[in-house]
């Protein structure tokens, strides 16, 4: 007979079991979505933030390339991003792009990425993907904003002035010179 102390194993497997928890923990707790591709690009792991906030059935995208959720005109930038992370494993990678959603409509998305190195070898990819849909739109009415302020200051009769803590100008609209000028004219 033979007989092998098990005890080293059951406690190696009970530690992967927790780490594989903490993980799956972490992940589904993200307010990001969380994803692995083996190192063809096809997605090995999604987390449930693909489902909330993307609208992806998890079973029908695992095993998919991430190519096919690229949205039409990024895939040169999914490409280029791709070979970025081949070319330089070590270096986490970022890119906005946008990926299509379950619906088929293309949602904004600031992605990070990191190779998963084995033996000096590329066996896939991590990362994480932010909706970035809120930032982009208030980014935008915040520029429309910041133009309507302009031109209501340009093409205001009245001068328009801002000064520092000292009382010193640190602005003055156009305005200032047509009240110089007629200051002069009538003075």
């Amino acid at each position: 007979g033979s007989v092998r102390d098990m005890r080293e194993r059951d406690r190696l497997e009970r530690d992967l079991r927790a780490s594989e928890d903490r993980y799956r923990t972490l992940a589904s707790s993200s307010p990001d979505m969380v994803f692995a591709t083996d190192a063809d690009g096809r997605y090995t792991f999604l987390s449930d933030r693909a489902r909330t906030m993307l609208g992806w059935d998890l079973d029908e995208s695992l095993g998919r390339p991430f190519f096919e959720k690229v949205a039409p005109g990024w895939e040169e930038a999914a490409a280029g991003s791709y070979q970025a992370v081949l070319d330089e494993p070590t270096t986490v990678h970022s890119v906005r792009m946008d990926f299509l959603d379950g619906d088929d409509t293309p949602r904004p998305l600031e992605i990070n990425v990191l190779a998963k190195v084995e033996d000096g070898v590329v066996v896939g990819i991590n990362g994480v993907a932010r909706d970035i849909s809120e930032r982009l739109r208030l980014e935008r009415e915040l520029s429309q904003s910041e133009e309507r302020f302009r031109f209501l200051v340009q093409k205001s009769p009245d001068v328009v002035f801002s000064t520092d803590a000292e009382g010193k100008f640190t602005f003055t609209s156009e305005a200032i010179r047509t009240a110089s000028t007629s200051e002069v004219a009538t003075g």
